[in-house]
């Protein structure tokens, strides 16, 4: 579960940089939830910024956007995928 650590380190270190961490009124709300696909157990985690200050959308991809949405389908048969809104990042994970 290598490849998780480095997602959610991104995803904080992103976070501290230009999202929810970098204000006080910045919140995230992390959340995990088991369920079934293709008659097997998967899980589902969720990274949600709020309070974000404002800025402008990405004109490219990013490492961790690579990372989530590359590495993550290839080290766990699972799905990434990460989108950057006004109020910061949203970023899904499933993975059996």
């Amino acid at each position: 579960m290598e490849v998780l650590k480095r997602v959610y380190n991104e995803l904080a270190t992103n976070a501290l940089k230009y999202g929810a961490f970098s204000t006080p009124q910045g919140r995230l709300q992390v959340s995990w939830t088991p369920f079934e696909k293709r008659s097997r157990a998967w899980l589902a985690l969720d990274w949600m910024e709020s309070g974000a200050p404002l800025r402008a959308p990405p004109t490219r991809r990013g490492f961790g956007s690579d990372l989530i949405e590359g590495r993550v389908p290839y080290e766990l048969g699972g799905t990434g995928k990460v989108t950057i809104g006004s109020g910061g990042a949203h970023c899904r994970l499933e993975f059996p």
